[in-house]
């Protein structure tokens, strides 16, 4: 069996962690986001996305998602 040879790299080199909630500073608090609670989320890590919240409810006191993260 070939082993592969793997470089190694920290978390951050590949992918955003902890995105920042000022790239979205200049949204309207009115608009509507995706808000997913623990319930949302599966043993095996799927997201259920079925409620929407305004962003003023959740700007704090919540951990921030980007669009598109897996």
């Amino acid at each position: 069996m070939k082993k592969e040879n793997w470089e190694v790299k920290k978390l951050g080199e590949v992918c955003e962690i902890n995105p920042k909630k000022s790239e979205i500073k200049d949204l309207d608090f009115n608009t509507d986001v995706s808000f997913v609670s623990m319930a949302d989320v599966s043993e095996n890590g799927n997201l259920y996305l079925k409620e929407k919240k305004k962003l003023k409810e959740v700007w704090s006191g919540f951990t921030y998602f980007k669009s598109n993260d897996c």
